[in-house]
């Protein structure tokens, strides 16, 4: 009995110690190393991992200095722009579709919704009925990243709600409010919405990434235009992404249509689709293949090219960067890549101070300072124009890259009518001409290329699938019949609610460029 009770007396008093041995460490660490509760943010965004990386951290030390609470953030992997707009339109739809059916949601007026009162016209019952749908929630804090054009169709949609960012902010006391400080516009393209429904987080550049190596090797002069990728001698040399799921791709080729105008620049995107050797579901992609050898040149967003020259370096023998990256001169505009708070967000509070985060300097030097500076990024460089001119201004010896968008004369003035206008159709008529009959626009371009210029086949090849038209003109397809110029093209798929009315124009335009190349090989015999 004895030894039982000593053996007893033994166990428990080392079970105190392992328990003293443990527990002290906890109790001594300084409270800003423990984790007593967190907050969290449900984000989804096209950004890459890095830019992820460090808002998170950033954000979450940030929080817990001000406010006493880390923060847990949640990235849902969904994909690029393109997956992101379909999986928020999705979750949302049945919710709407519950309380307005399938009345497009552009036609209700979501900014009376939201801020009722706020025009002097008496709401329409669509839109009074929309009321209800004021707190519906898919589960998703915020929006962070994607073009101009996604925030907007979210708007109109109802997806997201309005913010109205602080003009005194006692969490940043010592900084102009991003109101006072950041321009409505610049070079024709807004930097917020004029309702607050999203705020421009950072600025964005289109442009071209090749790889020297590649081009010295093939004997091919590094291009810097978007002509330059349409010459025959870079067949099979582009790594080009898919604009049904890139949302940079597909502004990538807007900016094409709208240097050049519809004729020339549709002929260039062809001779580019032409020369390409895929259409990716991502322009992470097109970055990786450029780098690794795979293709000499590629078109996409400024930072995933920044980033990719600066980490593959220099060639040790000549010194100079193994990849070369530019916006081409005068044709490509400078746009903002917003940030938005989707509507019902589970955590609206945190959510609002995560956007004052984003558009504070401090939140803006992470786009833009070195590696290690204070206040900048600690692991990753981000390589993004900030779109606060004040960080230009403070911070120029601390930023990655000198360029000043504020300051540098951009020839291109991108119609935001225009883009938006013709946005939708780019996709599903990308895919139509290039991508679903690559088998046929492949060898056309090769029988063209090596025709006479005034042959048959050529002017086949160059003949536009449809001719412009009116932006202007009305459009009603079952009053004025299929399509048969560009707008309304674009009218008849913007117009198109259902699913399966979309796949039919599709096929269409599928069926009207398959026509076409077989014309230019059959002229070519």
């Amino acid at each position: 009995m004895t030894n039982h009770r000593s053996n007893l007396l033994v166990s428990l008093l080392t079970l105190l110690a392992i328990g003293l041995l443990l527990g002290v460490p906890f109790v001594l660490r300084p409270h800003s190393a423990r984790v007593d509760y967190f907050e969290e943010l449900v984000i989804v965004s096209p950004h890459d991992e890095s830019a992820k990386i460090e808002f998170a951290r950033a954000f979450s030390a940030w929080h817990y200095k001000h406010f006493g609470q880390p923060v847990k953030f949640v990235w849902p992997a969904i994909g690029g722009s393109g997956d992101i707009t379909r999986y928020v339109e999705s979750n949302f739809a049945p919710q709407f579709r519950r309380v307005i059916g399938d009345t497009r949601n552009a036609d209700i007026y979501w900014r009376e919704v939201d801020r009722p009162g706020s025009t002097a016209t008496q709401p329409s019952k669509m839109t009074m009925k929309a009321r209800s749908l004021r707190d519906a929630s898919i589960g998703i804090d915020l929006l962070f990243g994607g073009g101009e054009y996604d925030h907007d169709t979210f708007k109109k949609k109802g997806f997201t709600v309005p913010y109205d960012v602080p003009t005194t902010n006692p969490d940043f006391p010592d900084e102009p409010s991003y109101l006072t400080i950041v321009p409505a516009q610049l070079n024709g393209q807004p930097l917020y919405d004029p309702d607050h429904y999203w705020y421009g987080a950072v600025l964005t550049r289109l442009g071209i990434i090749s790889n020297r190596i590649v081009c010295r090797k093939l004997n091919l002069v590094p291009p810097e235009t978007w002509a330059d990728l349409a010459q025959p001698c870079f067949r099979d040399q582009l790594a080009l992404a898919d604009p049904n799921f890139s949302g940079s791709a597909k502004l990538c080729y807007e900016m094409v249509l709208q240097e050049k105008g519809w004729e020339a620049g549709w002929r260039i995107l062809t001779n580019i689709a032409a020369n390409g050797r895929y259409f990716a579901s991502g322009s992470t992609q097109v970055a990786l293949d450029v780098s690794r050898c795979e293709a000499a040149a590629g078109m996409m967003i400024d930072y995933y090219g920044r980033t990719q020259v600066d980490y593959i370096g220099r060639d040790p023998t000549t010194g100079e960067f193994r990849l070369q990256y530019v916006s081409p001169t005068g044709a490509t505009a400078t746009t903002p890549d917003p940030i938005s708070i989707l509507r019902g967000a589970p955590n609206r509070k945190v959510a609002e101070r995560f956007v004052q985060f984003v558009l504070s300097v401090e939140g803006q030097k992470l786009w833009m300072c070195k590696v290690g500076t204070p206040g900048g990024p600690e692991k990753f460089g981000l390589y993004r124009p900030p779109i606060r001119p004040d960080v230009y201004e403070n911070f120029r010896d601390q930023m990655i890259v000198q360029e000043d968008p504020f300051t540098e004369k951009v020839a291109l003035k991108v119609s935001g009518r225009v883009r938006d206008a013709r946005f939708g159709l780019i996709g599903p008529l990308m895919r139509a001409a290039f991508i679903d009959n690559s088998d046929l626009l492949k060898p056309a371009a090769d029988r063209a290329r090596s025709a006479a210029p005034d042959s048959p086949a050529r002017r086949e090849f160059d003949a536009l699938p449809f001719p412009e038209g009116d932006i202007n003109a009305s459009y009603d397809q079952k009053v004025n019949g299929p399509p048969v110029t560009m707008w309304q093209w674009a009218k008849a798929y913007g117009a198109a609610k259902l699913e399966t009315d979309k796949e039919t124009i599709a096929a269409d335009l599928t069926a009207l460029f398959r026509e076409k190349y077989q014309r230019v090989l059959k002229a070519s015999q």
